[in-house]
């Protein structure tokens, strides 16, 4: 066996890449469940630590969903492009970017970019006055700082990071992460058959996305792909607030922006370390 060919998809014809898909979408949100419903039951017995580190891969799981359905929005054609944006799925700082995309409220998909830049850096100021400490990227450090016992070097030395300070930290999670919560919607209103994720592409596909599309075009096509689904009879039953919570909150697609790591020259930082004054 080889893991890791999500790649290989892009072999396929479309009848075929639908139907994978389609079957994908729905073993991803029914994991993504279970990793939540799991973190729940460790915040309710003040398992902190191990609730925290299944909620923010409830969080991962269900943003790999939502990976996925932009491939279906994304034209096969240029290949290279449509190819990368399969390959975000078995990375984890695309992953990372594809939940925080869930929270903002843009504009424009331009506004977009210009937002998941602020997370895309590998390093950064920040601290009481902004520029008091260097961290590496914000993403991939919460992630990590959760989940492993690591030797850190920082201007003040080296030290152990340890993740079983979590564990005193109690952990409000009875909400599902707002990736989840978008991508479970999408999987009740029906879209993980091969005929629904065909009627996705269908609307999507023809559509150039410019950067300067706005949140009212995107609610508007949101709503076109579940009339659609309702007018060739695939859409389920669901209570309102999930066809709205889709309308509102499904995200702009992602394939045409830069979710790449943006190099940050260290010394630059230390300038403005260096340079900063209090406000007077």
């Amino acid at each position: 066996m080889r893991a890791r060919a999500i790649g290989d998809l892009t072999q396929l014809t479309d009848s075929e890449f639908f139907a994978e898909v389609a079957v994908g979408l729905g073993l991803i949100i029914q994991n993504a469940r279970r990793l939540h419903d799991s973190a729940d039951v460790l915040a309710q017995a003040g398992r902190n630590h191990g609730a925290r580190v299944l909620h923010a891969l409830s969080e991962e799981e269900a943003s790999k969903c939502l990976i996925l359905l932009d491939a279906v929005r994304c034209p096969r054609q240029p290949t290279d492009r449509w190819a990368r944006q399969l390959a975000r799925f078995n990375h984890h700082f695309p992953k990372g970017l594809y939940a925080r995309a869930c929270w903002m409220r843009p504009a424009t998909l331009g506004q977009l970019q210009e937002y998941l830049d602020l997370y895309r850096e590998d390093f950064y100021l920040d601290g009481p006055n902004d520029t008091d400490w260097i961290y590496s990227n914000e993403i991939l450090r919460r992630r990590e700082e959760a989940l492993y016992v690591d030797y850190t070097a920082s201007d003040e030395g080296h030290t152990w990071a340890d993740p079983g300070w979590y564990d005193k930290v109690p952990l409000l999670i009875s909400f599902e992460p707002e990736s989840l919560q978008i991508a479970g919607a999408l999987y009740d209103v029906g879209i993980s058959s091969s005929e629904a994720v065909a009627v996705i592409a269908e609307v999507w596909r023809p559509l150039a996305m410019s950067r300067d599309m706005g949140w009212g075009e995107r609610r508007q096509l949101n709503r076109q792909t579940l009339e659609c689904l309702e007018s060739q009879g695939l859409l389920q039953d669901c209570a309102s607030t999930e066809y709205q919570r889709i309308v509102d909150d499904w995200p702009f697609p992602l394939y045409d922006l830069d979710l790449s790591m943006m190099k940050v020259n260290i010394e630059s930082l230390r300038d403005r370390q260096r340079s900063w004054t209090p406000d007077l």
